[in-house]
């Protein structure tokens, strides 16, 4: 064990300055990550104050990420609306592309969340299911060779 005449006050001070250096990149990185969260949320909230078009019209997996930002907002979970605004997900990756350890590890949902999340995606996949029946199988009816 070194004893306190064996420190170099250059090399304590040296090692004091790169610290704080650090803290200073991190404060600012973190400082840019609330402000880009921030300026996201700002942007949602025009988003639902501008009239859209009933979400229930389109398939969920055309979705933009700010309807499925609105869904997850009608469905009582806008704690998690930033990270998926964050993340850019769409109708597709919302619908096809998340798994539960996605949920969990890069979205940051709740354990106690999931049950919700896996029952408003099926219920879409279902709707989605619906709605391209109604859009194919009349246009199939009509193609010669499919009738």
């Amino acid at each position: 064990m070194n004893s306190l005449k064996d420190v170099d006050p250059k090399e304590i001070a040296e090692e004091t300055k790169d610290m704080r250096d650090q803290l200073h990149q991190l404060t600012a990185r973190e400082s840019q990550v609330v402000r880009d969260k921030e300026n996201l949320l700002n942007q949602f909230r025009h988003y639902q104050s501008t009239p859209r078009h009933n979400l229930d019209d389109r398939s969920a997996n055309e979705w933009n990420k700010w309807e499925v930002a609105t869904r997850l907002s009608k469905e009582g979970l806008d704690e998690y609306v930033t990270a998926f605004l964050m993340k850019n997900i769409d109708g597709g990756v919302f619908l096809f592309d998340l798994t539960d350890d996605l949920l969990l590890s890069e979205i940051g949902v709740k354990k106690i969340h999931l049950p919700k999340f896996r029952r408003i995606i099926d219920h879409l996949k279902h709707t989605s299911r619906r709605v391209w029946d109604q859009q194919i199988i009349p246009i199939a009816a009509f193609t010669p060779g499919m009738a």
